[in-house]
């Protein structure tokens, strides 16, 4: 008999304890304070610990994420900049963007403080889950 597929989506996460669960808020709201560097730092500091090592792993994909897309969206800013329209619709879509991405890191500190997982949308995995 052959078995289901896995649905699409995060792994079951083991519930972390009250210690960890604030370690993986802090690393979702750490990017606030301290940019990029936040989750990074909780990230190396608590790689033993697989539930904050799964929050942090994924609050530094989505924001390395982010800073791709800056990039990206520098460049089409440039390019296009000889038209006005496509300035208003940049401005447009950075709003956008800037609201997105407020909803969802207070979705993951939400679901890290709930011992839940999460996974950020429209996220590239920079960092993948360490083989074992």
């Amino acid at each position: 008999m052959a078995h289901p597929a896995a649905p699409y989506g995060p792994k079951p996460s083991p519930e972390g304890g009250p210690d960890s669960r604030s370690w993986a808020v802090a690393a979702h709201l750490s990017p606030w304070i301290v940019g990029l560097v936040g989750p990074l730092v909780v990230w190396l500091m608590k790689k033993t610990d697989p539930f904050v090592e799964e929050h942090a792993r994924e609050a530094l994909n989505f924001h390395l994420t982010l800073l791709l897309y800056g990039f990206v969206s520098i460049i089409f800013l440039i390019i296009g900049l000889r038209w006005g329209v496509f300035l208003l619709l940049w401005v447009l879509l950075v709003v956008a963007a800037s609201i997105m991405v407020l909803i969802t890191t207070i979705i993951a500190a939400v679901k890290a403080s709930n011992g839940e997982a999460y996974r950020y949308p429209l996220t590239i995995r920079f960092v993948n889950q360490p083989v074992s």
